[in-house]
């Protein structure tokens, strides 16, 4: 995300922070996820827990990516 950030920030010739804040207004939660939350989300898809989970694509994007259904 750090590089997507820079990046961003570089291109559009605004400042980092503007470039996060501008992520997080594109996400239907309006902030980035944290290290914590990506962690326990695969903490939980490796564990037995997920064990009846086949084939699925799980977006962990805070709402940014807009699907058939939202």
């Amino acid at each position: 995300m750090n590089r997507l950030i820079l990046k961003v920030s570089e291109l559009e010739g605004i400042s980092e922070a503007d470039a996060i804040a501008r992520f997080a207004a594109d996400t239907e939660v309006r902030r980035i996820g944290t290290s914590a939350e990506f962690a326990s989300f695969a903490t939980w898809l490796l564990s037995p827990l997920s064990g009846y989970f086949t084939g699925q694509t799980i977006s962990v994007d805070g709402g940014r990516i807009k699907g058939m259904m939202g």
